[in-house]
């Protein structure tokens, strides 16, 4: 009913019409209440309905998208849309794929560099987590938001740290995606100057398992990185911000399969140059 109502009295307006008036003619903060409710409630029905339910998806999601994330909208309206974009997409995973071509034109204008930074910020995470899950079908957007991420992520970005911390985390799901072209050695590089995160420890599990999982899958790209991968993994162990438990129990598999497979001694020369802190938690990690 949230979604019918938000959706309802918008047919027969013209776009000029709902740029003018920028809320379809209901209140600012009932439409921000209403999109409050979705937030909550869509993610259940995208576990419940799963591959049945990516339709009804797609049309309610690519409307609210163009319907209340345009510029006119407020702050609010469009960092929730955000919110709904992403929780959708976590909880239908691929299957909520073909999605992904209708909030491009959204995120783009979300991520512009004038943007509110608090919904810049999750506009680059919500567009990492579309492009992890879009595949083939995010591929199109990757020329617009590849430079973007690495913007943020530059040396000279003047960004807030969140957003800094949500562009590491995108870059680490457009590295394990991997469905379009990208400059993989240049990405890389800028993820693991970002690491560790600086605020958003949320990011931190996807970052460190997306490192994870490039080197499990020993990618051509990336492996020759494999040093400074793990001490990144050092550094973060000796911080205590892997991103949990299981993340660490992730980067403790992935080096030991490496060993496993052959790279023990390219694995203890590593290991060989850290700081004396840094080698000692991976030896206890290992132990």
């Amino acid at each position: 009913m949230c979604l019918q109502y938000m959706l309802s009295d918008s047919e027969g307006e013209s776009d000029d019409d709902e740029a003018e008036e920028g809320t379809s003619g209901k209140s600012a903060m009932m439409l921000e209440v209403l999109l409050e409710g979705v937030v909550e409630l869509l993610p259940a029905l995208c576990k419940v309905g799963g591959a049945e339910f990516a339709p009804h998806f797609d049309r309610l999601v690519g409307e609210l998208a163009q319907r209340h994330g345009r510029r006119s909208c407020t702050d609010q309206q469009r960092k929730l849309v955000s919110a709904i974009v992403s929780d959708g997409f976590k909880a239908l995973k691929t299957h909520a794929g073909p999605t992904a071509p209708r909030l491009f034109a959204f995120l783009k204008s979300e991520m512009g560099a004038d943007g509110h930074s608090s919904n810049r910020r999750n506009a680059v995470f919500t567009a990492g987590v579309v492009c992890e899950f879009g595949a083939a079908h995010a591929a199109p957007f990757y020329p617009t938001l590849v430079p973007i991420v690495m913007q943020c992520l530059g040396a000279d970005a003047r960004e807030d740290p969140g957003v800094k911390d949500n562009a590491a985390g995108a870059a680490a799901r457009l590295l394990v995606a991997n469905a379009g072209p990208l400059p993989v050695a240049e990405l890389l590089q800028l993820l693991l100057n970002a690491l560790p995160l600086k605020e958003d420890q949320e990011e931190a599990e996807p970052c460190y398992t997306g490192l994870c999982k490039l080197l499990a899958r020993r990618d051509a790209n990336a492996f020759p990185f494999a040093g400074s991968i793990v001490k990144a993994f050092a550094t973060a162990l000796v911080f205590d911000c892997t991103g949990g438990d299981d993340c660490t129990a992730c980067i403790r598999a992935t080096l030991q399969q490496l060993a496993a497979e052959g790279f023990q001694q390219h694995l203890e020369g590593i290991v060989a140059g850290l700081p004396e802190d840094e080698k000692a938690a991976l030896t206890r990690l290992l132990a």
